[in-house]
């Protein structure tokens, strides 16, 4: 997460060198990609996951994103090892040091507490920003009905509905097309989503969701 954190005050730091415009921007990922773009979103603005050793120059950026795509995004690491199966155990544990299995996936990997879980899950601070009074900026997910690494019952709607609230539904639209599996590009609703983002670009929200909230 430092290195993605880094990358993007690279980019505001460096924008009229890169001869980017920054009128609009959008941070997006899949899967592992897509937790570390909610990871950043929401927690760039605190400095949480800055890197010490960045330069000065890179410290003193101020990020913000005017949206975020997360598809197939792992939001909560409480549940997210339950699937099982040879990518979910091993590959949290990865990231965390630590395991929620007992015996652990990885032979002599130590047991997790529960604020090491929590500080690495998007959730935690997507339920936080509504608590705090903090606005989200708009985002647009997608979960597959056939994924069976990141289930839309525990990452999907739970986060999906606690941005919602932060946000507000009318910027928080999401997709869960039936036949989607974990490779979801094929089957998201590319309408949808260029809607969207025409939306964000716009700063004038028009047109159906792709889905309208539970919540």
């Amino acid at each position: 997460m430092n290195d993605v954190d880094h990358a993007m005050r690279y980019i505001v730091a460096n924008a009229k060198a890169l001869d980017l415009d920054m009128s609009t921007f959008i941070i997006s990922g899949g899967s592992a990609g897509g937790h570390l773009a909610l990871m950043e979103a929401l927690t760039a603005s605190s400095g949480q996951f800055m890197d010490p050793a960045l330069p000065s120059n890179l410290k003193k950026v101020k990020l913000s994103f005017d949206g975020v795509i997360a598809m197939v995004a792992p939001t909560d690491l409480n549940t997210l090892y339950l699937v099982g199966g040879p990518l979910a155990p091993p590959g949290q544990e990865a990231l965390l040091g630590c395991s929620l299995q007992n015996p652990p996936f990885t032979a002599g990997m130590p047991q997790c507490n529960e604020s090491v879980v929590n500080q690495f899950s998007p959730l935690t601070y997507t339920k936080a920003a509504r608590v705090n009074g903090v606005t989200l900026p708009p985002a647009y997910f997608a979960y597959g009905g056939l994924d069976t690494l990141v289930l839309i019952s525990t990452q999907g709607m739970p986060e999906i509905d606690a941005w919602a609230a932060a946000s507000g539904p009318n910027e928080t639209w999401y997709d869960l097309p039936p036949q989607g599996t974990h490779n979801i590009d094929d089957n998201v609703n590319d309408l949808a989503l260029n809607n969207w983002l025409d939306n964000v670009a716009s700063a004038t929200w028009t047109g159906p969701n792709a889905k309208t909230p539970t919540n």
